[in-house]
């Protein structure tokens, strides 16, 4: 029988995994032009959204000794509670390269983790709760980018 550590991790990992690729589904299709449009007055749009989900992931890698992708500027520029810019950073298809390599590194050091890593503080929490957090994290920002997809006039990219 697996370790809780072990079933944890790769349950965490398979996470991440499926949110990218659902990410990959749901995106597909949706011009650069519609990406810049909010779905509401004041309210974010999916180029951000995406931008906010590489830095949160950059965030997590380096709490848990990744490396991050982008620097430092942008998780500023794309954190919690920052605005979009009137320019995208970025393409859609850039960001889910970004996106991608960031899967890679952070399969390669979740894989190594053992529970006195797990169990470090890292700011507020654990390195174990951090990579909870950001499981859920990104799966509710999913279901923000469904809705972006929607509003693009395009049909569920579930089901």
């Amino acid at each position: 029988m697996a370790e809780p550590r072990e079933t944890t991790l790769a349950l965490h990992r398979t996470v991440f995994e499926r949110n990218l690729r659902l990410l990959e589904r749901t995106v597909d299709g949706i011009s650069d032009e519609a990406a810049a449009a909010p779905l509401v007055a004041g309210g974010s749009n999916l180029h951000w959204l995406l931008a906010h989900l590489v830095v949160s992931r950059d965030g997590l890698l380096a709490r848990i000794g990744g490396h991050r992708v982008w620097d430092a500027e942008a998780a500023e520029a794309f954190g919690r509670g920052s605005r979009p810019a009137a320019e995208a950073p970025a393409a859609l298809a850039e960001q889910l390269a970004r996106l991608r390599e960031q899967q890679a590194r952070l399969d390669a050091v979740l894989e190594r983790l053992d529970d006195e890593d797990l169990g470090r503080e890292a700011g507020p929490m654990t390195v174990a709760a951090w990579i909870e957090f950001l499981a859920w994290h990104e799966t509710y920002h999913l279901g923000q980018a469904t809705l972006y997809r929607r509003a693009a006039g395009l049909p569920s990219a579930v089901g």
